[in-house]
């Protein structure tokens, strides 16, 4: 066999050698395969919409990571936005609670950090605090009092004619919900009302009967809203109405 015959059996050989290898599926270790794969992390709140205070589930996954990672929630703080830590997620998958912050709009992020405590992934969600509003704030008005069946009524609005008149508009509300109180005076048997129109929602209307006191729960869209009474004309009465907003303002403006 000549010298060139023995390189070329070597050369086929050592290829088929390489073939062989390529064609084996490699068993990677977890480490290898996080060194490869993307890390990525999804979380969710249970809700993006609670009371100032109240406990909050976070629940979240993390994959590829590398060896030595670590997981944190953070918030946006004051007027900068800057992060704050929140919590070390102590797993790559799990759930924990935090308590939402005072009334305001906050980004949430989780990141993953690497062993160096760089940022190598992170994914955020938006979380809203409501608190309570009275419904004198949003008009920029004062209260008074009537006398209703022997106790004083508070009222910040109120009608004495068919209408409806428009005591409040709100091209956009950062408020949720309402519970309002109505009462109406005058000729027994009269009927008064509250009546709450929306651009994106139904009309929810509250109905008082004098001489009395009702309530009404409503809920806002967050879009375009009128607040209107209606009232009974030459009834020597009027129809009053108070409230309180859920809002993520002190304004309940966007």
């Amino acid at each position: 066999m000549t010298f060139g015959m023995r390189t070329i059996r070597a050369w086929l050989s050592r290829i088929a050698v390489v073939l062989a290898l390529a064609a084996v599926p490699l068993a990677f270790s977890p480490s290898a395969e996080a060194a490869i794969a993307k890390p990525r992390v999804g979380w969710y709140f249970s809700s993006s919409q609670v009371d100032q205070g109240a406990t909050v589930r976070v629940v979240w996954s993390a994959t590829g990571t590398p060896r030595g990672a670590r997981l944190l929630l953070q918030r946006t703080t004051g007027t900068a936005n800057r992060w704050m830590n929140v919590v070390y997620l102590r797993t790559l998958k799990g759930s924990t609670t935090t308590k939402a912050p005072i009334r305001g709009t906050y980004s949430y992020r989780i990141v993953v950090l690497n062993a160096k405590r760089k940022v190598v992934a992170s994914s955020a969600h938006v979380l809203r605090s409501y608190a309570n509003v009275p419904l004198s704030t949003i008009m920029r008005d004062t209260t008074a009092t009537v006398p209703i069946n022997g106790t004083l009524f508070r009222w910040v609005a109120r009608y004495d004619y068919p209408g409806p008149y428009r005591f409040l508009h709100l091209d956009a509300t950062s408020c949720r919900s309402g519970t309002f109180q109505l009462a109406k005076d005058g000729a027994a048997g009269n009927v008064g009302s509250l009546n709450i129109v929306q651009e994106t929602a139904d009309l929810q209307v509250g109905s008082v009967t004098a001489v009395g006191t009702a309530s009404l729960n409503a809920t806002l869209s967050g879009h375009a809203v009128d607040f209107t009474i209606t009232d009974v004309a030459g009834d020597g009465g009027y129809t009053y109405v108070d409230g309180v907003l859920s809002c993520s303002t002190a304004n309940g403006r966007p």
